[in-house]
């Protein structure tokens, strides 16, 4: 999380950038997190994230959204997250669930 004043949760629904595509992507799910706060030990299914943690996150694109895996194809596993014209997130993509066509 770069820039971000209060707290995200799941539910949070930013736009999500990857190379030219953009989609809005509900956050479903904090697989983990860490940062100052707890100690630079990974914490399991936390509630929240805060301004400069790291984290896994799960995103359900609401189109459809075409990436790859990070270790597959590094050009389509990086992305950018933005609210409100500021940059919130960057990350890589570390899996995909293929959803039906």
């Amino acid at each position: 999380v770069e820039e971000h004043p209060g707290v995200l949760k799941p539910g949070y629904c930013p736009v999500v950038f990857s190379r030219t595509a953009k989609v809005a992507c509900k956050m479903t799910k904090i697989l983990w997190k860490m940062g100052k706060k707890t100690g630079g030990a990974k914490v399991d299914n936390p509630p929240e994230l805060s301004q400069f943690e790291s984290a896994e996150i799960e995103f359900e694109p609401t189109a459809p959204l075409f990436v790859e895996p990070f270790a597959q194809c590094a050009a389509l596993g990086r992305f950018a997250v933005m609210d409100s014209n500021r940059l919130k997130m960057l990350g890589k993509v570390s899996s995909v669930v293929h959803g039906e066509s």
